[in-house]
């Protein structure tokens, strides 16, 4: 089937923890104002420690689903509608900018529309990013059902899928740093806390169907970046990894096939003060080997413990994966295979053993890594 885009490795040098592009931005893996429009609540903007008052000279009077804003690059500013706010930090701009969001209606025909709740945010001008990061404040709307969690997620046009940012909610709000602007929503999506069944049986079945990707699960005994990282060097070090997966595959009757997979490697890594004080490898302490891990921004990653006794690093290392692919398959058994469709012809995948028992698929790719959807 579609090959998972897999985990990146840590390398000896600890020059991968990022991998993958996330379609637009450089915004983490990576996650709305639904109801009557405010009334009473201020919604003006303003740059950063000026007083929020409606009569900004660089602000267009706002109005229930819109606002325009003139934001300084060496000031930063707060760009406001409703219960939404923005927070532009100085220095984040390339130049001065005139901030635009929209807050609409979000369509039946976004992805995953069922997850959606309360508006869609549109920010302009297309193209703009930040660094460092702006945070970005939505109004959580609605009441999230038992085992999920609201999350601020982006939308890749060009995968047609959100993209789930690292997300804290606090007060009715859900907040996420962003690094540039597209469409944002909030949404509830499984929180994660119940345990994955990974266990795998090939047993085929009726595949035919649109299915929603919900998790996935790693073989560490596979070439999916488990295992020690950083070989004889520390022979001590162990890397577990998992996979926040998200994502739809479509299997058409007429034997074609479209999917969209994304996902974020999650770590647990165990370095041993040995390896830190012993010279082994370029980190010494755990704090160097946490900033090693976010080298290049992509990583949210604690590191804990002592480097006489050991770090203990986890969270996510790398960006948000994507892979968008479309082309035919054949099931011959309970064995899928794929030909992926490209500018430059036609690639055969892997062949991916796979399930389906009620309405949960399951798929065994080549680097063993198991993709878990249910069928919509």
């Amino acid at each position: 089937m579609m090959r998972w885009v897999g985990v990146c490795s840590i390398s000896l040098l600890l020059g991968a923890a990022a991998c993958s592009s996330d379609g637009g931005g450089k915004a983490q893996d990576t996650k709305n104002d639904a109801g009557a429009p405010s009334t009473g609540g201020h919604t003006g903007a303003t740059e950063a420690g000026a007083p929020k008052t409606d009569t900004h000279p660089d602000a267009t009077t706002p109005s229930a689903t819109s606002v325009s804003v003139m934001v300084s690059a060496a000031k930063g500013g707060t760009v406001s509608l409703g219960s939404a706010a923005l927070d532009i930090p100085a220095g984040s701009l390339s130049g001065d900018t005139k901030v635009t969001l929209e807050k609409v209606t979000p369509g039946a025909d976004l992805p995953d529309s069922k997850t959606v709740t309360g508006s869609l945010y549109d920010f302009g001008p297309d193209g703009t990013t930040f660094d460092p990061p702006a945070t970005l404040a939505l109004p959580v709307e609605g009441t999230a059902s038992a085992g999920q969690t609201a999350v601020v997620s982006w939308l890749d046009e060009k995968a047609g899928a959100w993209v789930d940012l690292d997300t804290t909610v606090t007060d009715g709000k859900a907040s996420a740093a962003i690094a540039h602007f597209t469409k944002f929503v909030v949404r509830f999506k499984d929180s994660g806390t119940a345990a994955v069944d990974c266990s795998f049986s090939a047993c085929g079945g009726d595949i035919v169907g649109s299915w929603a990707v919900s998790s996935a699960c790693v073989d560490d005994k596979k070439d999916a970046g488990t295992g020690n990282p950083f070989g004889p060097a520390c022979p001590q070090a162990s890397l577990d990894v998992s996979l926040d997966a998200t994502g739809t595959i479509e299997l058409r009757s007429d034997g074609t096939y479209e999917t969209t997979l994304m996902g974020t490697p999650m770590i647990t890594l165990t370095v041993p003060g040995s390896c830190l004080v012993g010279g082994m490898l370029p980190v010494t302490d755990c704090a160097a080997l946490a900033k090693a891990l976010d080298k290049d921004g992509g990583s949210s990653t604690t590191c804990t413990g002592d480097k006489t006794v050991g770090c203990t690093c986890t969270g996510s290392a790398g960006k948000f994966s994507g892979d968008h692919s479309v082309g035919t398959y054949t099931v011959a058994g309970d064995i899928l295979q794929t030909d992926k469709q490209t500018d430059s012809g036609t690639t055969a995948g892997d062949p991916s053993p796979y399930c389906v028992s009620g309405n949960t698929l399951k798929v065994r790719t080549g680097d063993g890594t198991i993709i878990i959807a249910t069928k919509k």
